[in-house]
């Protein structure tokens, strides 16, 4: 159930309806319900979900990788390198308007500095 997020929820379709790039940042205290409303704004849209994980840089990027091709081919596959897959992301969104969450990021900074 979702519950007492409705301002939160509705200024986050607001920048998604807006006619411009956004980057949106959302931190906060463990268990308050952060990816709860992400996975709610992200219904009915065009959408990477992708969670970090406490692991080495090769499985969050395989993971990554994962969820991008899932989304965006139907199919996996594995970029060559976070470079490559941000900027095969970023043509794509030329073209139509595409959400991409990275939840847990502080996991894939830690494996990755060039990430950061």
């Amino acid at each position: 159930m979702f519950v007492g997020r409705e301002d939160e929820l509705k200024e986050l379709n607001n920048r998604y309806n807006s006619d411009k790039f956004e980057c949106i940042i959302i931190w906060g205290r463990r268990r308050v319900g952060k990816t709860e409303l992400i996975s709610k704004f992200c219904e009915n849209k065009k959408a990477i979900f992708f969670t970090g994980i406490e692991a080495n840089d090769e499985i969050n990027f395989q993971n990554f990788s994962n969820s991008v091709s899932k989304t965006l081919l139907n199919t996996e596959v594995l970029f060559e390198n976070w470079e490559k897959a941000f900027s095969f992301i970023g043509e794509k969104a030329k073209k139509e308007r595409i959400l991409l969450v990275m939840d847990e990021y502080p996991y894939v900074a830690e494996s990755n500095r060039t990430v950061s």
